[in-house]
C-alpha cells in the first residue's frame, strides 16, 4: 500500500488522504505516577494524582524528591498534606497563599505488555485543563472557555476522546480528519474555535526519568485566578420569584411598602430633627407585652419609619433616576398624609407621601437642618390594590438595583463548587500520520478552600520591644488634605455628636510615623477588641493562638 501510494500523482495523494480515516498510531497511557491503572478509568483510578508541597520553591523540591532512594515515601508524604472534610471525605485543597502549592504527577508508558516508559522525544505536546462539576446536571462538567480572546466562561466540557482543547491545534489538524472536524465545528453552539484554558505539563529532567525508569510529567494545578467572564451575569427578576423566595422578599420589605391600616405617625406634629438618630435606637421589650410601655411603642415605631427610609434610599434607590425608582415615587406621590386637621377632624393641611419621604430623608438620614418639616399625623389606610402596587413596585426596583450592579463573575466565585483535572499528551505519529491525543481520567474531586480557611503557618511579625521604640524613625509619610486636617484639630465631642468640630487653617499636611510603631499600636488595639467582643462570640479558644517562648539567654 505504501509503494502504491508512492507511484501516485503528489495530487492523487492528497486526495486519497483527505477521505482516508485517521490511521492507526503508538498508543501510549498517561497515568498517575507509580500507577497500574491501563487506562480510560473513572476518576478513582486517578486519586492518586494530587500532591500538595509546602515549599515555595516546590519544583526544586520535588525534582530532589523524585531523585532520592526513597522518592516514593516522600511522594506519599505529600500527598499527606492534602487535607480531606472528615465528614464528607471530599479532598479540599489549599491556595497558595496558604504556602501549599498543588501538584499533580504523571507518567507516560507504552500500551503494550509490560507498558514500558515512553521515549520522551516523542511527546509533542502536553497539559491538563481544571473543570468544573455541572451546578445542575450530575455527572458532567463544564470547561472555562474563551473565544477570540472573549471570556466565555463555564461552558459544558466537550468529552470527546479526540477533542483537542487548543483551538489552533485544532484548525492546523491533519487532512486527513478535516472533513469530520469541520461537521463536528458546525454543530458546536461557537463553531469549534474556542479554547480552554490549558496549563503546562513539564517533562521532568533525563537524568530524573533515568533514575526512577519513568518518564514523568508534573504540573502546578491552579486554583486561584483573577479572571472573569467578559459576560454579565443573568439579572434577576424579584416579581417572578418562586412563592417561597417571593416571600421572603416581601416580608422584607417595610409594612410601608405593602396593605396597611391608618396609623399614627411616631412624634407626630414635631419638627423633625437629625439628633434622632432614627437607624440607631434600642428598643427594649415592654416587662408586661400585654400593656406595653407607650415610650417604648413610639420608639419602636419611629425606628421602623428610619428603616422604611433607609430601604427606600439605599436598598430600591427609589430616588434614582431609574424607570423602576420612578414609577415607585409616582405612587408614592398618590398617598396624601394630613399635617394638620380641624376640631372635626377634617384635614386643612397635608403633604404628598412622596415630599416627605424625600424631606425625611434629608435630614433624619443625611444630618441636613430643618426649619418647617413635621411629622404629619398618620399614615392612611392602605388598601389591598394600593399595597400590592407598592410592593409589587419595590421588587421592580430591586430588580433594577441588582441589574446595576452586577459584576462579572470569577472563576473560581462559585461557592462550594466541585473542580477535577484531566491531563493529557500528545505522541508525534510515524511519518505522515498526525499527531495522537490521549487523555487521562478525571482526578478525584475536590474543592478550594476558601482565602480564610488556611491552616497556618502564619507569617512571622516581629513587634519591637518597649525598650527599642526610641530607636524607631518614622519611615512612611500620610498627605493631609485640609478637610481632614481640620477634623482631627477640631472638637472630637461635635464630632461624636455629628456636629461641625471646627474648621482649621485651611493647609494641608504631611505626616511621618515608623511603620513598626503603627503595627504595634494596631496590635494591641485588636487585642483588646477582641477581649471585648469574646463576650459575644467566645472566640478566643480558636481565633488567637500564643505560646511562650523563653527568653534568649
Amino acid at each position: 500500500m505504501v509503494m502504491l501510494a508512492e507511484k501516485l500523482h503528489p495530487a492523487q495523494r492528497r486526495r486519497l488522504a483527505a477521505t482516508t480515516p485517521e490511521p492507526a498510531t503508538h498508543e501510549v497511557i498517561l497515568r498517575p505516577l507509580g500507577s497500574r491503572l491501563m487506562g480510560g478509568a473513572p476518576h478513582g483510578g486517578f486519586a492518586d494524582v494530587i500532591h500538595t508541597s509546602r515549599s515555595d520553591t516546590w519544583t526544586k523540591t520535588l525534582l530532589a524528591d523524585l531523585e532520592a532512594p526513597d522518592w516514593q515515601a516522600k511522594i506519599r508524604a505529600m500527598r499527606g498534606e492534602r487535607r480531606s472534610n472528615g465528614q464528607t471525605g471530599l479532598l479540599e485543597l489549599h491556595l497558595p497563599t496558604h504556602k501549599r502549592y498543588q501538584i499533580a504527577l504523571f507518567e507516560v508508558v507504552c500500551k503494550r505488555p509490560g507498558t514500558p516508559r515512553l521515549d520522551a522525544r516523542m511527546i509533542t505536546g502536553s497539559g491538563m485543563v481544571l473543570r468544573r462539576q455541572h451546578p445542575q446536571v450530575a455527572g458532567s462538567y463544564q470547561s472555562w472557555l474563551t473565544l477570540d480572546g472573549r471570556r466565555l466562561g463555564w461552558k459544558s466540557a466537550d468529552e470527546r476522546e479526540s477533542y483537542d482543547p487548543d483551538a489552533s491545534q485544532r484548525r492546523n489538524c491533519h487532512k486527513a480528519n478535516a472533513a469530520i472536524r469541520a461537521a463536528i465545528a458546525k454543530s458546536k453552539p461557537f463553531g469549534d474555535q474556542t479554547s480552554e484554558a490549558i496549563f503546562p505539563l513539564h517533562v521532568a529532567p533525563p537524568r530524573v526519568c533515568e533514575a526512577r525508569g519513568k518518564t514523568i510529567l508534573f504540573g502546578m494545578i491552579p486554583v486561584a485566578s483573577n479572571e472573569v467572564e467578559d459576560e454579565l451575569p443573568p439579572t434577576i427578576n424579584y416579581a417572578t420569584l418562586d412563592q417561597g423566595d417571593r416571600a421572603d422578599m416581601v416580608g422584607h420589605l417595610s409594612s410601608y411598602l405593602k396593605p396597611r391600616s391608618a396609623l399614627p405617625m411616631p412624634r407626630a406634629g414635631q419638627l423633625l430633627h437629625r439628633d434622632w438618630n432614627v437607624l440607631t435606637l434600642s428598643v427594649f421589650p415592654s416587662p408586661d407585652p400585654a400593656n406595653p410601655d407607650p415610650m417604648t411603642v413610639e420608639t419602636d415605631r419611629l425606628r421602623a419609619f428610619g428603616i422604611f427610609l433607609h430601604q427606600l434610599s439605599s436598598e430600591l434607590d427609589a430616588f434614582g433616576k431609574g424607570p423602576k425608582a420612578l414609577a415607585l415615587r409616582n405612587l408614592l406621590a398618590q398617598i396624601t398624609l394630613p399635617t394638620q386637621k380641624s376640631q372635626s377632624g377634617q384635614t386643612i393641611a397635608s403633604i404628598t407621601a412622596l415630599d416627605f419621604v424625600t424631606q425625611a430623608k434629608a435630614i433624619l438620614l443625611e444630618g441636613a437642618d430643618n426649619a418647617d418639616v413635621i411629622m404629619p399625623l398618620e399614615w392612611p389606610h392602605i388598601d389591598q390594590i394600593t399595597g400590592n402596587r407598592l410592593t409589587n413596585a419595590a421588587l421592580d426596583c430591586l430588580s433594577e438595583q441588582f441589574a446595576a450592579q452586577r459584576t462579572p463573575l470569577g472563576k473560581f466565585d462559585r461557592k462550594n463548587a466541585r473542580y477535577a483535572i484531566k491531563a493529557f499528551v500528545r505522541v508525534r505519529g510515524h511519518g505522515d500520520c498526525p499527531d495522537h491525543l490521549t487523555w487521562t481520567g478525571y482526578s478525584e474531586p475536590f474543592r478550594i478552600l476558601e482565602w480564610w480557611e488556611g491552616d497556618g503557618p502564619g507569617t512571622k511579625i516581629a513587634l519591637p520591644a518597649m525598650d527599642q521604640l526610641r530607636k524607631m524613625k518614622p519611615n512612611v509619610t500620610f498627605e493631609v488634605p485640609p478637610s481632614i486636617s481640620a477634623i482631627l484639630q477640631g472638637d472630637m465631642k461635635k464630632l461624636g455628636k455629628g456636629e461641625d468640630p471646627g474648621k482649621g487653617m485651611e493647609i494641608g499636611w504631611l505626616c511621618s510615623f515608623s511603620i513598626p510603631i503603627i503595627t504595634l499600636c494596631a496590635f494591641i488595639v485588636l487585642h483588646i477588641f477582641l477581649s471585648l467582643l469574646d463576650f459575644i462570640f467566645r472566640w478566643m479558644l480558636w481565633i488567637k493562638i500564643c505560646i511562650p517562648i523563653p527568653k534568649s539567654k
